[in-house]
């Protein structure tokens, strides 16, 4: 299980997030950074709870594969990740999900007092389902979109 002060703790901007809309669960979230109606954080273990709803997700950027996994099988949400694309857990994911964003550029994250981080790479969103695909081709998130 992942330490909340370890380099997994990244908190994605909300207003990113608001672009895509309302979600119902997020299951690596903090209870202070809504992301969505219901949030899982440690000490609990969002990926063996239940997910019901449109899912976001921006997992343990460690490990995501399992996370990933996960919300493939659910086929409802969408999911921010390293664009780690010579990766296995990346090239799985090109084949499970239903379209892919490459962001413009890096987003400003945040570490868990509020203060903004920069992070190594750039990232991508990943949707699952036909809503969320639309969804994030229509976002005014800036970058380049494709139907997977």
């Amino acid at each position: 299980m992942h330490k909340l002060e370890d380099k997994n703790t990244t908190l994605t901007p909300l207003s990113l997030i608001n672009k895509l809309g309302n979600f119902d669960l997020d299951p690596c979230g903090l209870q202070h950074h809504k992301t969505a109606s219901k949030i899982i954080s440690l000490p609990n273990d969002g990926l063996i709870e239940n997910w019901e709803g449109r899912v976001w997700l921006n997992p343990p950027y460690s490990d995501p594969k399992h996370f990933l996994n996960k919300l493939a099988l659910h086929g409802n949400g969408i999911a921010l990740v390293l664009n780690s694309t010579d990766t296995i857990w990346f090239q799985e994911q090109l084949r499970k999900a239903s379209a892919i964003k490459f962001i413009k550029g890096r987003p400003k994250f945040m570490r868990l007092d509020m203060s903004e981080v920069s992070i190594m790479r750039g990232v991508v969103l990943f949707a699952y389902g036909k809503e969320n695909a639309i969804k994030l081709k229509d976002s005014e998130i800036e970058g380049y979109f494709r139907h997977l």
